[in-house]
């Protein structure tokens, strides 16, 4: 049997934590998706004259739907690039180059399409 499918005993503890985290990829995700499929979503805006950190979620509907959920998928597949080890040395360079680049890119992807939403609402 390959090095990468052996199974290795894990706590309950990492289970639990391996759940959580990919549930929270998969909501994040799902959301990303309805938002595209029905058009309807919300997007997190910051008001003025609010701290930095605040924010509330504004309702879009259309094309800034779809590109809010892009967004959100965006997100969801760099979250679950970043999570985890990373690839093994073995790995061809090929390979590595192509994960970097699909999970950095999906980062700046989501804030474009989100960026895209702001410029279209104002």
């Amino acid at each position: 049997m390959s090095r990468n499918f052996q199974n290795r005993p894990r706590t309950p503890g990492q289970i639990i934590r391996s759940l959580l985290s990919n549930s929270l990829l998969l909501i994040v995700g799902g959301y990303g998706l309805k938002c595209i499929v029905f058009m309807q979503g919300a997007i997190p805006v910051h008001k003025r004259y609010e701290p930095w950190f605040s924010f509330h979620l504004a309702e879009v509907s259309g094309t800034m739907a779809v590109f809010t959920g892009l967004g959100y998928i965006g997100l969801a597949v760099f979250a679950s690039l970043s999570c985890g080890a990373p690839p093994e040395e073995e790995r061809s360079c090929a390979w590595r180059i192509a994960r970097g680049i699909l999970r950095w890119g999906s980062l700046v992807g989501g804030f474009f399409a989100w960026q895209a939403v702001y410029r279209m609402r104002s």
